[in-house]
């Protein structure tokens, strides 16, 4: 009877344990995203920082409400979802918005945007690259992605960061012709690295 209750306490202090852990978790991304949208808040837009690039008029400098504005403005219809913090269409033109959520860390959020939403459906991965350098202004490098797993296949990227910290990505999954682009958080608006 001993070693039965003995075992339940040790149950419930795990139990006890893995959701103070939880709620340390919780806590903390909640906060994260309150931090960012109390600084994009007190921004006049994307100016705020030098060197941000916008595609179709958003980027991480804009709360998902301003995001979401401006691509309704545009002529898109935008709705909400549990795996998507905002997903935006127009027609062939599809833009998702992934992140302040508490399940996508924030250096991992990313805007992405469809080969339609940008006219480089049909070019090759490296004409979409080049457009994608001309029209934002920044250098991409090309980069190859290694396969997640033994039997899966690696691919070919284009990727560059912008003078405010975000990540560009332009993928073509299945060379096809149909290069996505990702706009990537990063390190957008994270602190200067400090050794002092």
């Amino acid at each position: 009877m001993d070693e039965a209750k003995s075992a339940s306490n040790g149950c419930l202090q795990w139990a006890g344990f893995l959701l103070l852990a939880g709620g340390y978790v919780l806590w903390q991304g909640l906060n994260e995203i309150l931090e960012y949208e109390d600084a994009a808040a007190g921004s006049s837009g994307p100016s705020w920082i030098s060197g941000v690039v916008s595609i179709k008029g958003i980027n991480w400098g804009l709360s998902v409400v301003e995001m979401q504005a401006e691509l309704e403005g545009r002529g898109y219809t935008c709705e909400s979802s549990e795996e998507v913090t905002l997903s935006c269409q127009s027609g062939n033109s599809k833009i998702a918005i992934y992140g302040f959520n508490l399940m996508t860390p924030t250096s991992g959020s990313y805007i992405g945007f469809n080969c339609n939403a940008l006219n480089l459906c049909g070019m090759s991965l490296e004409e979409a690259a080049q457009a994608t350098a001309d029209a934002l202004g920044i250098d991409l490098e090309w980069e190859h992605i290694p396969p997640i797993s033994r039997y899966g296949m690696g691919w070919d990227s284009y990727m560059g960061v912008d003078a405010a910290g975000q990540k560009i990505s332009i993928i073509d999954f299945l060379g096809d012709g149909r290069s996505d682009v990702k706009l990537y958080k990063h390190l957008f608006g994270a602190p200067e690295p400090s050794f002092d």
